[in-house]
């Protein structure tokens, strides 16, 4: 048998339609952001590291951030139905999606001025040095 046959015969007893599976296929490229954690780009000045976390599809409310003991946690949930009409099918589809990332803060880190901001589906991260305090080595020494 050769491999046109053994595609059509295939196709012929395939569970859903091709139609369909095409629908479906469509669908899981648009949602890309299942079960995947998101890629992330760390960087580093004297003063602070910097985070870039792509979280594409989602949007500033649906992630949360914080700090417990002495570890960065990025977390998202994001729930959503969708239900579509197509060549007598009905699709009705869940949706929830959720990442977790975690990392460990060293004594470098200032906690408390941690900042974020959101912009295009990136998550911008800034962790800033602890400023150690110069001490001034040059004195003059009172005589008592």
């Amino acid at each position: 048998m050769n491999y046109s046959a053994k595609r059509n015969r295939r196709s012929r007893n395939a569970f859903f339609p091709a139609h369909f599976n095409a629908f479906f296929n469509e669908i899981a490229k648009a949602n890309t952001f299942v079960n995947q954690r998101p890629a992330v780009n760390v960087s580093e000045t004297k003063d602070q590291f910097m985070l870039e976390v792509a979280v594409p599809g989602l949007k500033k409310e649906d992630i949360h951030l914080k700090v417990e003991e002495e570890t960065l946690i990025i977390s998202a949930k994001k729930e959503a139905e969708t239900e579509e009409t197509k060549n007598n099918y009905t699709r009705r589809e869940f949706d929830f999606s959720n990442f977790e990332r975690r990392f460990q803060l060293n004594e470098t880190i200032d906690a408390e001025h941690i900042k974020a901001s959101f912009e295009n589906g990136i998550l911008n991260i800034v962790l800033p040095k602890i400023v150690e305090e110069t001490k001034d080595t040059n004195r003059k020494i009172e005589i008592e």
